[in-house]
C-alpha cells in the first residue's frame, strides 16, 4: 500500500493539466484587461481626434461656434450615446477673462479663445469610464 502511495506521488502525468487549470483563469483575466484598456484607449483617441478637427477649423480662420460643434460631432466617428460636445468662445485681457466687445485697459483688443470640450462615458469590457477631452485655441 505504501509503495502505491509513493508511486502515485511520484507520478507526474497530468501535472501540466493541473498547472494549466490554475494559470488559465489568470491569463484570461489579463487578456480581457488588456482588451478593456485597448477599447478605452481607442475611444479616447477618437475623442481627441474630433476635438483636434474643431481646433483645425478655428486655426484655418473659422469663427462660427455652431459650425465648429458640427465639425467636431461629424469627426467623432464612434460618439457614444450621451456624448456631449460643447464649443465656447471667450476673451481674455492679460490672462484675465474679459468682455469680447470692449478693448482691454491698455487699448489693445482682447485675445479671443475657442474652447472645445467633449465628454462621454466610454465602455470597456469590465467597466464604463467617464472621460473628458478638451482643447483650447487662440483665434486671431
Amino acid at each position: 500500500m505504501v509503495r502505491k502511495v509513493i508511486s502515485w506521488l511520484k507520478d507526474r502525468r497530468g501535472g501540466m493539466a493541473v498547472e494549466m487549470a490554475l494559470i488559465a483563469p489568470v491569463l484570461v483575466l489579463a487578456m480581457l484587461g488588456a482588451a478593456d484598456l485597448a477599447q478605452i484607449g481607442l475611444q479616447r483617441s477618437d475623442m481627441l481626434s474630433a476635438a483636434r478637427a474643431g481646433t483645425q477649423y478655428f486655426i484655418a480662420g473659422g469663427t462660427d461656434v455652431e459650425r465648429a460643434r458640427q465639425i467636431v460631432e461629424r469627426s467623432w466617428t464612434a460618439m457614444p450615446d450621451g456624448g456631449q460636445v460643447v464649443v465656447n468662445r471667450s476673451c481674455e485681457c492679460g490672462g484675465v477673462t474679459a468682455s469680447c466687445i470692449q478693448l482691454c485697459t491698455d487699448g489693445s483688443p482682447p485675445d479671443i479663445y475657442a474652447l472645445i470640450e467633449l465628454q462621454a462615458e466610454v465602455d470597456g469590457v469590465f467597466q464604463a469610464y467617464q472621460t473628458v477631452a478638451h482643447d483650447k485655441v487662440r483665434v486671431r
